[in-house]
């Protein structure tokens, strides 16, 4: 394997495991009304870039609002 593939997939790797380990600690800096979930509202007001349709296959229960795993599977 080339250096720079093996460079490449280790950043890869770091940045994907870096991205989830800084979602499931912005949970509770997102969720700042402090119910236990997080809106699509907060999220935008945190600044993160998300779709609706992201979003939306992330609920899996489908009630709108994000529970701390259904935001755990964003980073995904």
């Amino acid at each position: 394997m080339s250096k720079r593939l093996f460079s490449a997939l280790v950043f890869g790797v770091l940045s994907t495991s870096m991205a989830t380990a800084t979602l499931a600690a912005d949970f509770m800096e997102i969720d700042t009304n402090r119910d236990g979930f997080v809106s699509l509202a907060e999220l935008s007001v945190a600044g993160v870039p998300i779709t609706q349709e992201i979003y939306s296959a992330a609920d899996a229960n489908q009630d709108n609002l994000l529970d701390e795993a259904e935001f755990g599977t964003l980073a995904q």
